[in-house]
Formats: structure tokens, C-alpha cells, sequence
């Protein structure tokens, strides 16, 4: 027994993946598992026409890699998840994707992120986020008829509030710009060739048709010169 090999044994070293510790090969073969993080869900209050964002992380916490496709419930351009939806994640890493909200209405929004995945753990991995929309852009329609959204709230000339006393919005004194479909958004400036037509047919007083239209701009009858009528 002298000399017996047990001295020196291979047990030291020994690679049967019994002992603990980083490196071991059980680890390495472990299957992928997907955490979804966020630094932020809550966005809190946005101004209308402009942008905030936060990062959003795919874990690898397992060691084997992971195909994630992202999805977003909405789809109207409220929130976008730049760097694309398909994400492939390497065994114990973590790849990010900046997720952008840009409210487009004073009101409360929410979107559910769906990670679909093929590691491990159940699938989709999800995270929930909120904001909220204020303010128009910080300012007012400046002009109600030149088919611009001025201040930024997506409403336009006379579907935005603050022309709702606007002439070219109300009517003014000029029938021309009536709440008439196809004269709706007349230019309203000839309150004395609309008194003309308006004499010349009692009708045009109340309401707005293709004659009045063409006693209006002098096409037809005396009342002229020529005045644009109509959007």
C-alpha cells in the first residue's frame, strides 16, 4: 500500500460535475429563460406633439440562446419600439430596445409589450406600460383655413376647438360659409355680393346651393365680381 495511488488521487480536479461554482458545464447547458425589463412603465403626463422614451431589457438568464418577437397592442403610432421586434439573445446577456411614446390627444394611454419567445419559461413574457397626453403642442390654431394642424393637438382648422368662433367656423355674415358640406369652409369675404345673392334669391339667406354659388361669384344673375365660394 505504500505508495498506493490514492496519494495524489484524481479526485482533486475532479471534472464530474459535482462540484459547485461558476464555469461548471451544467450551467452552461442550462435552457434559456427571458426576463423583460423596463427602467420605466409609467410615463406620467406628455405633451401633445412631442416624445418621451425609456430602454426596455431582454435577460438571457439561462445558457442557452433565446429568439424573442415583440409585439405592441397598439398600433396606431402612439408607442414605437425602436430596433425591431425580432430579438435574439445570447446565454446570459441582455440586449435593449428603446420603446418611444409621442401621444397624439389630451387623454390616457396604456400598451401591453408581448415578448413571444422560445425559452424555458412561459411564454409571452409581457410588460405594461401607461402615459398620458397634455396640452396641444403648447399653443392655439393660428389659422382656421389653411388646412394646417397649427398647434400640434391633430385637429385641424375648424374640427379644432379654438376655431369654434372663428367666422370661417361659425358662418360669419356671409351664407357662403354656412355649416353646409360643400361649402363648409368658404372664405367669407364678400358679406356684400352674399347680400346681393341673397336678395336675388330669398333662399340663399338660410341655406347655400350650386346657384347660390353662381349668384355669388357672378356666373350667373348681377350679383358679381367674381368671389371664391366653397373649400
Amino acid at each position: 500500500d505504500t505508495g498506493d495511488d490514492d496519494t495524489g488521487d484524481d479526485d482533486t480536479g475532479d471534472d464530474d460535475d459535482d462540484t459547485t461554482g461558476g464555469g461548471d458545464d451544467d450551467d452552461a447547458g442550462s435552457p434559456g429563460i427571458l426576463d423583460v425589463t423596463a427602467d420605466t412603465t409609467s410615463f406620467g403626463v406628455v405633451t401633445v406633439g412631442t416624445q418621451a422614451s425609456t430602454t426596455v431589457y431582454f435577460e438571457n438568464l439561462g445558457g442557452t440562446g433565446i429568439t424573442a418577437t415583440v409585439t405592441l397592442s397598439d398600433v396606431s403610432g402612439t408607442w414605437i419600439l425602436q430596433g425591431g421586434g425580432t430579438i435574439n439573445v445570447a446565454p446570459f446577456t441582455t440586449e435593449t430596445r428603446t420603446l418611444i411614446f409621442q401621444p397624439g390627444a389630451a387623454q390616457s394611454y396604456n400598451l401591453t409589450l408581448d415578448a413571444n419567445h422560445d425559452g424555458a419559461n412561459s411564454s409571452p413574457q409581457q410588460a405594461m406600460f401607461s402615459g398620458s397626453g397634455s396640452g396641444g403642442g403648447g399653443g392655439t390654431e393660428t389659422s382656421c383655413t389653411d388646412g394646417v394642424d397649427n398647434d400640434g393637438d391633430t385637429f385641424v382648422d375648424c374640427n379644432d376647438t379654438d376655431c369654434a368662433t372663428d367666422p370661417a367656423c361659425t358662418g360669419g355674415t356671409d351664407p357662403c360659409c354656412a355649416p353646409n358640406p360643400q361649402f363648409a369652409n368658404g372664405p367669407c369675404q364678400n358679406a356684400t355680393v352674399a347680400t346681393c345673392t341673397c336678395n336675388t334669391d330669398s333662399f340663399c339667406c338660410t341655406d347655400w346651393d350650386q346657384t347660390c354659388s353662381q349668384y355669388y361669384d357672378g356666373s350667373i344673375g348681377h350679383c358679381g365680381p367674381s368671389a371664391t365660394c366653397g373649400p
